[in-house]
């Protein structure tokens, strides 16, 4: 993995969620001037920064770290998958685990429904 593919994939989440160097600083936690250097690839994140970047971002730090080529066509998640993230940040831990079992339950259905 270059680091101009890590580099480049943290500012091209940025941008695709609309959101600003300085407002990704803030939702991080990391400082301004680490994300300018980042955007200017004057170094390379640590994977503590890198951690920090992916939560701000709604992605893994594996996401982060993928071959790009494994990224699905027209962007790393969709506007829908952004919003369910965002929708289950709010929820207990509970709560997380019955979505995830309604989730699963949902789609062991469509697939019994398409094989119908």
């Amino acid at each position: 993995m270059k680091p101009k593919d890590v580099q480049d994939r943290i500012i091209d989440l940025a941008n695709l969620r609309e959101m600003s160097l300085y407002k990704l600083a803030q939702l991080s936690g990391v400082s301004f001037s680490g994300i300018y250097n980042i955007r200017s690839r004057k170094n390379m994140p640590k994977i503590e920064t890198l951690q920090k970047l992916g939560e701000a971002l709604g992605v893994d730090v594996s996401d982060l770290l993928a071959d790009p080529s494994r990224v699905k066509a027209g962007g790393y998640i969709t506007k829908n998958e952004e919003n369910l993230l965002r929708y289950n940040r709010t929820l207990s831990e509970k709560e997380k685990a019955e979505l995830l079992r309604y989730a699963k339950y949902l789609s062991l259905e469509h697939k019994h429904n398409d094989e119908s």
